[in-house]
């Protein structure tokens, strides 16, 4: 479907907007960046259409609505920056719980071996969700909101700030004809690589990602990559910063660390082989003592060759951190958004290879990582050039200017 160059694709699941590229959008003077959510979106539909849950009729949407509203309480309670953090991680692992339970019921509306099933149901449900939501596109669209992302229950849109009063109405109405509560969140910036994955800004500089973009794992064994990359990412884009001032300034060691499974590899300490199911850890360059990773030869995951095992935080930043592959996979992730070539970066050798001789260069991080940085035939110019001891318009050592 087409709204006015905005396209959706609408499958049995929800509403997903369809992107050609990524993209990076910011709050100005004229615009300013929104991100709403339904909160429980189809729960609330079945409840709000009186849905039959089979053999539990009535008595099933009482009990549901109890479930949803508890659920939503522990949600506003996660949030809730007056109690403790233990409290709020409390209510957190609560919301999930809960979360899990509410969507699990809805799945059960379309199980027809289990109680709660009624032919037509879980359709029903989807395609009045789906309609709804496309509803609350188009008024959101006359009212002059450009959309950015879509996905079943959350969009983005960028407003002209002078179209606000008129966004607001449009929400209000349209949660309140549906019978849904619609949460509004103010964003200072926001990349978007597509309807699931997403990066954004809160106004008290706080960051919230979602799918590639997400910041930290939701469990102890859950993969991830290492937040700095995504960090490094939104500062260049935002600030204007080169990945590598952002990485060696950043001081959180948390954010270096990733998980991953051991995929049938193993790993090398002091000498000693021995398999891993569960990675964690940080890049670290090839000491003595540290973890060598051997892959099995079926896997393409992107862990660096060096490891630096992490089973418990250490009190300081570690001495041995591998920059150079944490700037390499943050290059890497920019690569989508062709950021342009601005001869105005550039600094020292490079600037005299361009206004000399009319050559580009590029840093030499090819071998950082185990893809590789492919920069051939781009020409990139937001790099922190005094600090990068080889280039490629070179065979040897940049040259001391």
């Amino acid at each position: 479907m087409n709204f006015n160059g905005f396209r959706v694709s609408v499958g049995f699941g929800g509403v997903h907007s369809v992107h050609d590229a990524a993209r990076f959008v910011k709050t100005d003077d004229e615009y300013q960046v929104i991100y709403a959510d339904v909160a429980s979106y189809y729960p609330f539909l079945i409840l709000a259409n009186r849905i039959s849950m089979g053999l539990m009729g009535d008595v099933g949407l009482d009990i549901f609505q109890g479930v949803i509203d508890r659920r939503l309480a522990m949600k506003a309670k996660s949030r809730d920056k007056s109690l403790s953090e233990d409290e709020r991680k409390a209510a957190k692992v609560a919301d999930e719980a809960l979360k899990i339970v509410i969507n699990a019921t809805y799945g059960k509306l379309g199980d027809k071996y289990s109680v709660l099933n009624a032919p037509g149901s879980n359709n029903g449900v989807t395609i009045s969700g789906q309609l709804g939501f496309c509803s609350l596109i188009e008024r959101l669209q006359q009212v002059g909101a450009e959309m950015l992302s879509a996905n079943t229950d959350g969009l983005f849109i960028r407003c002209p700030k002078s179209a606000l009063d008129g966004c607001r109405e449009v929400m209000k109405y349209w949660q309140e004809s549906m019978g849904v509560n619609l949460e509004i969140e103010l964003k200072d910036a926001a990349v978007i690589k597509d309807s699931n994955n997403w990066l954004a800004v809160n106004p008290d500089g706080s960051l919230e990602g979602k799918g590639a973009y997400r910041l930290k794992s939701r469990a102890t064994h859950d993969k991830h990559d290492p937040a700095i990359i995504n960090i490094a990412m939104l500062e260049a884009l935002w600030h204007g910063t080169p990945p590598e001032v952002t990485i060696r300034n950043h001081q959180n060691f948390s954010d270096f660390l990733f998980c991953a499974k051991g995929n049938g590899g193993s790993v090398e300490r002091n000498g000693q082989r021995e398999k891993i199911k569960t990675i964690r850890g940080y890049a670290a360059r090839k000491l003595s003592g540290w973890a060598y990773l051997t892959r099995n030869g079926n896997e393409s995951n992107q862990l660096p060759d060096s490891i630096g095992l992490c089973l418990k935080l250490p009190e300081t930043r570690p001495s041995d951190i591998n920059f150079d592959w944490y700037v390499g996979e943050a290059r890497e992730a920019l690569r989508v958004f062709n950021l342009p070539f601005r001869p105005s970066q550039l600094k020292g050798t490079a600037q005299y290879l361009l206004s000399t001789w009319g050559l580009i260069s590029h840093p030499a991080r090819g071998k950082i990582t185990s893809r590789g940085i492919r920069t051939k035939g781009e020409a990139i110019s937001l790099v922190d050039w005094e600090i990068v001891p080889t280039i490629k318009v070179y065979t040897g050592p940049k040259p001391v200017s």
